[in-house]
């Protein structure tokens, strides 16, 4: 027998992911669209796309919250199922929206959606996947983010609002649909007690019969940490605990600050600020392809070149593109450049872009939480994991939102300067703060963190 089931139910959870990263990419090219003369909402203001754009994130801030609390009492899978309902009700609402309002209310919903993509399925994955392909399986939750991205970055450019939606709405009914067939979490069964059933849900996944020993193993595990679970006065008290809280959180604001939601959500607007041959609905699309290609090239470096120089390499390249891109509107905005088809000026706002996609996506995009899982202890985990997440939707919603503002009082220049010197500053951090993990145990992780230096 094959283990068929377990990367069936890889491949299913992924596809809830993907889901979650369409709404993270649909903004950029709805925006766009909206400026159109057949526009359903015409007039859109810039501090109304703004909290458009924020609404998503602020809506996951709850849902985070929510999805947590029902993955330990319904299960993983149901949670994943309920958080079909708001992707669909978001995509309706966008359908049908004839106000600014409703776009802030559908962005909003599907955020409880977009939640379970960071909090259920890597926890999910995690709890199906035996010890040597773990690390494969949970490399596919970036990907397919990405890759959610780069199919609304294609779809929303050359699809209308309306048709876009529908046929955004055919990827969680898909998730939903595959996701029936799969089990529950052999974890979770055991935890209340489900010793049968969560027998047969290990049979399907492993596709073998004798599963007696793996099963002990979990159930031992299961036991060892419902009996040491710590809550937050727990982190506080112990050294090496508060080291990974510092750490984590420190991680998440300098991966949040280098911008990189703002150019998400906006980057078909940045590109229009250029001049280039070729057309910003087609950049849009390189840009989403580059993300996932170099976000792939993380996954095989990480465990070659460690976590530091990858974050360090990644920092300050982020540092050096958004600098570009600062001097670049600063330039324009006080009119002391001309910009046109013919010179390499114009194309500055592409390569700009298109080189951070490649600093972010190959260290500060997917490292953060992974080291975030790696320094907190079992006991704590799920607790300071979930304070970096939650800090993570906090920090999007405010980069998104303040973007807007900085653009209207100071300029474009202003708010990709504070980018610039947001990563300068967290290289430096990174540096000489933050250790590195790469080969270490976690048991060795935690011995390092509790050492006093």
């Amino acid at each position: 027998m094959t283990r068929i089931m377990l990367y069936f139910g890889a491949v299913s959870a992924n596809l809830g992911v993907l889901s979650s990263g369409l709404f993270f990419g649909w903004l950029s090219p709805a925006l766009s669209n909206y400026k159109l003369d057949d526009s359903p909402i015409p007039s859109i203001t810039p501090n109304e796309e703004s909290s458009i754009a924020a609404s998503l994130t602020l809506g996951a801030v709850l849902g985070c919250a929510v999805s947590a609390i029902l993955s330990n009492k319904i299960g993983r899978k149901l949670t994943m199922l309920a958080t079909i309902i708001p992707a669909i009700i978001g995509w309706l609402i966008i359908i049908y929206a004839t106000k600014t309002w409703h776009l802030c209310l559908s962005r909003f919903v599907s955020g409880f959606a977009v939640s379970t993509g960071f909090v259920t399925t890597p926890m999910y994955l995690s709890e199906i996947s035996p010890p040597k392909i773990r690390g494969a399986l949970l490399t596919g939750v970036q990907i397919s983010s990405k890759a959610g991205i780069l199919i609304e970055y294609t779809i929303g450019s050359f699809v209308p609002i309306k048709s876009c939606a529908l046929i955004s709405m055919i990827f969680p009914i898909l998730f939903g649909i595959t996701l029936i067939f799969v089990p529950e979490s052999p974890y979770y069964l055991l935890r209340w007690g489900q010793r049968g059933y969560a027998e047969k849900s290990l049979m399907k996944l492993r596709g073998k019969k004798n599963v007696n020993d793996e099963l002990c193993f979990i159930e031992n595990s299961v036991i060892a940490d419902l009996k040491n679970k710590g809550g937050f006065k727990e982190i506080i008290k112990t050294q090496g605990n508060r080291k990974a809280l510092i750490i984590s959180l420190m991680l998440i604001l300098i991966q949040q600050f280098t911008g990189a939601q703002a150019v998400i959500a906006y980057v078909q607007e940045i590109l229009h600020e250029g001049k280039t041959p070729i057309n910003e609905k087609y950049l849009v699309i390189i840009f989403g392809g580059v993300t996932v290609i170099s976000t792939i090239a993380c996954c095989f470096l990480v465990d070659k070149t460690g976590r530091r120089p990858l974050l360090l390499i990644s920092s300050i390249t982020c540092c050096l593109s958004m600098s570009l891109l600062s001097i670049y509107f600063y330039l324009k905005h006080n009119n002391i450049i001309i910009i046109n088809n013919n010179t390499i000026i114009g194309w500055i706002p592409t390569i700009g872009v298109m080189t951070f996609a490649v600093s972010f996506a190959i260290g500060l995009a997917p490292l953060p939480i992974a080291i975030c899982g790696e320094c907190f202890p079992l006991k704590v985990k799920e607790l300071g994991c979930g304070i970096s997440i939650v800090l993570f939707m906090c920090g999007s919603t405010f980069i998104t939102k303040t973007y807007k503002i900085i653009e209207i009082e100071i300029g474009l220049y202003g708010a990709f300067m504070m980018y610039a010197i947001c990563s300068f500053f967290g290289a430096l951090y990174i540096f000489f703060f933050i250790p590195e993990t790469k080969g270490k145990t976690l048991q060795q992780i935690q011995i390092d963190l509790n050492t006093k230096k």
